[in-house]
């Protein structure tokens, strides 16, 4: 890990090692789903990408659901929502039954979401996986800076500073889902230094690189 990524390690509360013991199932036959969680513009995808190059987790970002439901139904209607709930579902059981090591995106509203986390997690559990939890949670004005980016144009995520800010108006998007849950400020941590921190953390083994 990197000297940066070292004086971060005051910023991160997580779980001790009886905890990652129950939690991580990469060096045992039990397939791994890392749920990265957090608002808007937290770095989610750039994080789960870095998972998937360095330890070779395939990524399910909330916007492979998200934006496939918005097809048919207009966002936040019932429709739409219990479509992305089926969606979800779909894939992270899947993604267990097949003994893929995985990493999904997720904006969790607390406590709103916890039954749907709670069903989420019981498709990966009960095929087979085991779950752990990382929040991203920079502060809300490195949001503003972040949701503006250009790189945010490539799925149909928010872009706009006054959408995002009625979001962490109206809902509690900072509480963990789990008190024990890795917790990472990544306000001046790159992307890479997050990626080597949750690694060190949930014991990930690096890939090998062709060649």
């Amino acid at each position: 890990m990197s000297p940066h990524a070292n004086a971060q390690v005051s910023r991160v509360a997580g779980h001790d090692d009886g905890q990652m013991d129950e939690l991580c199932g990469s060096a045992g036959p039990r397939p791994l789903h890392i749920m990265l969680y957090g608002p808007p513009a937290a770095g989610k995808l750039t994080v789960a990408r870095g998972l998937e190059a360095a330890h070779g987790l395939r990524v399910l970002d909330n916007h492979l659901t998200v934006d496939a439901a918005l097809r048919l139904f207009d966002y936040g209607t019932r429709p739409f929502a219990e479509l992305v709930k089926e969606l979800r579902t779909s894939f992270f059981r899947a993604a267990a039954v097949a003994r893929l090591d995985v990493v999904s995106t997720f904006v969790y509203a607390h406590p709103v979401d916890g039954p749907l986390v709670e069903d989420l997690c019981a498709a990966t559990t009960g095929s087979g996986g085991t779950m752990a939890f990382v929040q991203l949670a920079p502060p809300a004005d490195v949001l503003r800076q972040r949701v503006v980016r250009e790189s945010r144009a490539v799925t149909k995520k928010i872009r706009d500073v006054a959408r995002l800010d009625a979001m962490l108006d109206g809902a509690d998007l900072y509480t963990p889902i789990h008190d024990h849950d890795l917790r990472i400020d990544n306000a001046d941590l790159s992307s890479d230094d997050a990626v080597a921190l949750i690694a060190e953390r949930l014991g990930l083994t690096r890939q090998a690189e062709d060649g």
